[in-house]
């Protein structure tokens, strides 16, 4: 074949992991296909190029501990493989030759249906010229075009005389023992459930979320969603100072590095060693039973992390995970580190993939806010937002806020995204509004106040700013409360709807207490 060996780069993303997470509302569903989706693309293509039969000394997987994190592809002509680097779900490989390169992908593409029934391998490849920046813009769009034009691979579909599923539509072809007694599952199913019954659980994660809630008729959780800022925008900075793949390659291997480890593992395993401290805090320390913790890692890829908790340290542990990756560094001791986190409060039964859009849809408004008036000194800061979801009946995040969370006059009821900052001297006045310790001072406040007097006081909250104000004057009265000066109707809001789930004291119901 002309051009055989010409060196190609490839690039491998596996497609609907999102939706094959949580497209199910079994929670060991869920489980099983967050390990099975974990490093699917490294493995699977590990697996494909072993069975190739190259020597030993013809292949270089381990780019992690590549000896200063150098490219060895040009300098010693018998390495058939070696992988640029992975990160984010992207896997960067250079072939010796097309063939090669053909044979791997088929033979992963092959696999990857097998093990994870319902995802679906997407890859491209173009030949070297040696122009590093030329090729991978020429590689990046290559694989756009293939995601445009290749639909996704899903299962097969059923037959009048089958029976189905009926969330997925997906037909019934195995069958499975739960407990004592039997039930019928799809093929996809049948590999998530089998793949969590074989997890070892070492990390001490929790397995049933039910075990997560803080009393049984207390059935709240959190569904948490985190994804870095302007990372895309920064790597490419980075790149566009990379002149050959020689230099690409060792500035992408220390970015992926950088952020795996501070993303993944510096701030997961630092939130893990504050979790008993937190639960001590917030009176749910009987949660951790057996050395399990009421938190549970689902989907960790580079700076996109997704994990489920219990609700009421839900907040604080995303602070933690914040104060971990925010002293950290991109590349070179520069672009430091920031993230956006959104937090989906819902039952434990609720339906998952509505929880983690919400979760997503929070984190995307966190977002929005971190890039405009959120910013300090040109900087994106670190912000959060959260929504407590009432009912299953809800569409996007944006309909459900203007349809609920605006009182009769039309005001905007709530003061959420909130930044987490580090240096609160430096911030104007709107923005000492929304910082997220002034979030936790409205608080503390509305915390001195008895509850059934809290829950008339934010239902007063959707009459007009003046009958509100009324309210606070006659709270002042009592000296039960005392709110800021000038204080909006916005003001307080936020901290009287998460009074019960976020406030580490609060004061009991008193029915003695006289009726606002």
């Amino acid at each position: 074949m002309e051009g055989a060996e010409k060196p190609v780069i490839a690039i491998y993303d596996v497609r609907g992991i999102q939706d094959y997470i949580f497209r199910t509302n079994s929670l060991k569903e869920i489980i099983g296909a967050s390990l099975i989706v974990k490093n699917l693309v490294k493995s699977e293509f590990e697996t494909a190029v072993l069975n190739q039969n190259f020597n030993k000394t013809e292949i270089i997987l381990d780019w992690e501990n590549a000896e200063n994190l150098e490219l060895k592809f040009y300098n010693d002509n018998q390495i058939k493989v070696e992988v640029l680097y992975y990160g984010g779900g992207n896997l960067v490989v250079l072939f010796r030759n097309e063939k090669i390169c053909r044979d791997v992908s088929t033979a992963m593409s092959k696999d990857v249906i097998k093990k994870a029934y319902g995802l679906s391998l997407a890859y491209a490849y173009i030949e070297v010229t040696g122009d590093y920046q030329n090729d991978w813009k020429n590689l990046k769009d290559k694989l756009a075009t293939v995601k445009a034009t290749t639909p996704l691979t899903k299962p097969a579909g059923v037959l009048p005389i089958v029976q189905y599923d009926r969330i997925t539509g997906f037909p019934l072809s195995k069958i499975v023992k739960e407990q004592e007694r039997t039930k019928k599952v799809t093929f996809e199913a049948y590999q998530k459930l089998k793949k969590y019954e074989n997890d070892q659980n070492e990390e001490k994660y929790m397995k049933q979320f039910d075990k997560m809630r803080t009393a049984k008729d207390e059935g709240l959780i959190a569904i948490v969603h985190i994804d870095g800022n302007s990372m895309g925008m920064n790597i490419g900075e980075i790149m566009r100072n990379a002149p050959n793949y020689e230099q690409a390659t060792k500035a992408m291997r220390e970015i992926s590095k950088n952020i795996h480890q501070v993303f993944e593992k510096d701030a997961v395993e630092g939130v893990i060693k504050k979790i008993p401290e937190i639960c001590k805090n917030h009176k749910v320390e009987n949660l951790i039973k057996d050395g399990e913790l009421p938190f549970r890692l689902i989907i960790g890829a580079g700076d996109d992390i997704t994990f489920v908790c219990n609700e009421r340290i839900s907040l604080d542990i995303v602070k933690e995970y914040i104060y971990e990756i925010r002293s950290k560094y991109m590349y070179n001791n520069k672009y430091q580190f920031s993230a956006c986190a959104g937090i989906a409060i819902v039952h434990s039964h609720f339906p998952f993939y509505k929880a983690y859009k919400i979760a997503e849809d929070c984190c995307q408004s966190a977002k929005k806010r971190a890039k405009n008036e959120g910013m300090i000194n040109g900087k994106i800061g670190n912000f959060v937002d959260f929504q407590y979801c009432y009912s299953s009946n809800i569409g996007s995040l944006d309909d459900l806020r203007e349809k609920n969370y605006k009182n009769i006059e039309g005001k905007n009821l709530i003061t959420r995204p909130y930044g987490i900052y580090e240096n609160e001297e430096e911030l104007t006045d709107e923005q000492r509004k929304f910082s997220l310790s002034n979030f936790e001072d409205n608080l503390n406040a509305v915390s001195s106040i008895a509850r059934n007097t809290a829950k008339e006081l934010r239902d007063y909250s959707y009459k007009s700013e003046a009958s509100l104000r009324t309210i606070f004057k006659r709270l002042i009265k009592k000296r039960s409360f005392k709110p800021k000066e000038n204080a909006g109707i916005d003001e307080y809001y936020d901290a009287l709807e998460f009074l019960d789930i976020f406030a580490v004291n609060k004061k009991e119901v008193n029915n003695s207490e006289k009726k606002l």
